[in-house]
């Protein structure tokens, strides 16, 4: 467990140091959301301390050591910190502004360097800036569509399994009529009546076509619990409907939710990219890690970093977050530990 509890300290430490002076420079700056970013880049190393030092108990708590000790889970947590501390403090760690152009006539498609870590793309824009903005995007529109795809499908499914009868196979039905749709043929109808799709657009497309599946999964759940004792017990004791639902049989099927909404997060990451690369997903020139491709995509033999770097980071993230979901299946999962 050494690394796994000093890995969130040594990257914070890194980030901090490296851009000491452009936290100074936002710092000494007017109020803005960048000089609260820098703030909480400082603030950042006491925290990760503290969860470098209380991770291991935590694991030892939950009787997961084994789990989370593993050499391919602490990878895993790795990069996931570097993802997120991409994500978080963006205006921090880019060196240039992700959508300027450094120099049209001398610095277009140029290849990695001290100056330009990831190189340039054909418009002269610096590729490492546009990777950690783009990480921002990619991130946040996957993890706010998959809380918004997991509550719908919980609530859903819920509803379906308490109420039974006519009404659960009238729900039912419609789930298995959407799930019938191709997901990705569905997307691209749908996003196709938008001339310029924004984040919000995204977010909520992605969210509402994707909780079919989660719906069947907290049905099936609630269809096996509540006929056990303990909801018994509390229906005996005057507890009623929805409470039933939200004290008693909600928390028993969250341990395959959160199991689902980890490894949801890598597959709309890989969606979103796809988006983007067919020019549905974000509008240009915001950055995300589809559309950088699909703008490298007839440089691939001149200027091949242009497309091979944000599809390793595809690639990586997609890996980390399906690490991740096993291992937290394994914690939550009181067989796994036998």
């Amino acid at each position: 467990m050494t690394i796994f509890r000093w890995v969130p300290l040594i990257l914070a430490s890194v980030m901090v140091i490296t851009r000491i002076a452009r936290i100074l420079e936002l710092l000494t700056g007017p109020t803005t959301s960048d000089r609260i970013v820098a703030g909480a880049a400082i603030a950042l190393i006491p925290v990760t301390v503290f969860t470098g030092l209380k991770l291991p108990m935590v694991a030892n708590r939950l009787g997961a050591t084994r789990e989370l000790g593993s050499i391919r889970t602490q990878i895993a947590v790795g990069l996931l910190m570097v993802l997120a501390g991409m994500a978080l403090f963006a205006p921090v760690l880019a060196p240039y502004d992700p959508i300027a152009f450094v120099d049209l006539t001398n610095a277009r498609s140029l290849p990695p360097s001290l100056a330009h870590p990831f190189g340039t793309d054909q418009f002269s824009r610096d590729l490492l800036s546009r990777m950690i903005y783009g990480a921002r995007v990619s991130l946040s529109i996957a993890v706010l569509a998959i809380t918004l795809s997991i509550t719908l499908g919980a609530a859903f499914g819920m509803l379906a399994g308490s109420v039974g009868g006519v009404l659960d196979g009238l729900l039912m039905r419609t789930v298995d009529a959407a799930v019938a749709v191709p997901r990705l043929v569905l997307l691209i109808v749908v996003l196709a009546l938008w001339d310029r799709a924004d984040m919000l657009t995204i977010i909520l497309v992605l969210g509402l076509t994707g909780w079919f599946e989660t719906s069947r999964l907290a049905r099936a759940e609630v269809l096996s619990l509540r006929s056990r004792g303990f909801v018994d017990a509390a229906r005996a004791s005057g507890v009623r409907g929805v409470a039933v639902l939200g004290r008693h049989i909600l928390p028993n099927i969250a341990a395959p939710l959160i199991v689902m909404a980890t490894l949801g997060v890598g597959q709309l990451i890989l969606v979103e990219a796809g988006l983007s690369f067919l020019g549905l997903g974000i509008s240009p020139p915001t950055p995300s890690w589809g559309t950088i491709i699909r703008d490298g995509q007839n440089l691939l033999h001149t200027s091949p970093w242009i497309t091979t770097i944000p599809g390793l980071a595809i690639v990586a993230t997609v890996m980390t977050f399906s690490i991740l979901g096993e291992s937290v299946q394994a914690v939550l999962n009181p067989r796994a530990n036998e």
